[in-house]
């Protein structure tokens, strides 16, 4: 049997990493959307600031009266630093827009977890600062959050691929199942744009995404290029969509549908 050269074994081994590259991105899981923040989840975030602001005061007026209430100092602020991780993982991810409140209770949770970590190792008069510090950095937090208005903020709306189902009522028959890519949204006009497929048929797909509706225009390109659809409707609470919608079709007279469009 020949020996492989030194150049076969590179050709083998860039071969054998492109594959892995290849392998890793196919695996790669797809973004998932997040739903819009709800006005429940915002008055619930609020709620556990303001409840670790008390905590982390009580913690500031405990320390140095002695060992006891030192004791009871980290466990006030072990309790701020449980209400402001639950506030960050309540408010992390919903929206693009919120980046400067996630990025103020992140910083009052590093405050406060690194005064509950050093609170009893340090002298009173070291100990104070820190704790105030948390205060004044959870008290900015909330000032932040209590600039989120839920009815002038975008929905959150994520890249991708979905699945548009549309069920006939009238003029059309049956149920068509498409894929379609959303590949750009601007958040401040809500305006969106993608394409799409539905068997041989490939359409463009574009509209508006705002304050929780949604209305979109569906034109083929290929297949059936004098078909026509548009929609409108809602934003439910996991990111889905539903509504209703008409389209136009040159071989028979216009329908009627209700859709959904699921990530």
């Amino acid at each position: 049997m020949k020996r492989g050269t030194g150049a076969d074994f590179l050709v083998v081994f860039v071969c054998c990493a492109v594959l892995g590259l290849v392998i890793a991105g196919a695996a790669r899981p797809a973004k998932v959307a997040q739903p819009p923040l709800t006005s429940e989840q915002l008055a619930s975030i609020k709620a556990q600031l303001r409840d670790a602001i008390i905590d982390e005061k009580n913690a500031s007026s405990e320390i140095g009266v002695n060992a006891s209430y030192t004791a009871k100092a980290k466990r006030d602020l072990e309790a701020a630093v449980e209400e402001l991780n639950g506030a960050k993982k309540t408010l992390t991810g919903h929206n693009t827009t919120f980046t400067k409140a996630q990025a103020q209770v992140e910083h009052a949770l590093g405050q406060a977890r690194l005064a509950a970590d050093r609170v009893t190792a340090l002298s009173p008069s070291q100990a104070k600062p820190l704790v105030d510090g948390a205060v004044s950095a959870t008290e900015r937090a909330l000032a932040e959050v209590n600039q989120l208005n839920l009815s002038t903020i975008t929905a959150f709306f994520v890249l991708g691929r979905y699945t548009l189902s549309v069920n006939c009522n009238s003029g059309c028959q049956g149920i068509y199942v498409s894929e379609v890519t959303i590949t750009s949204y601007n958040q401040s006009t809500g305006a969106f744009r993608g394409t799409g497929t539905q068997g041989p048929n490939e359409f463009t797909f574009d509209g508006t995404l705002l304050k929780g509706h949604v209305s979109w225009n569906l034109i083929n390109t290929s297949g059936n290029p004098g078909y026509t659809a548009k929609g409108s409707g809602a934003v439910s609470g996991n990111g889905s969509w539903s509504g209703d919608g008409t389209d136009y079709d040159q071989n028979r007279p216009a329908g009627t549908f209700e859709f959904t469009f699921v990530h």
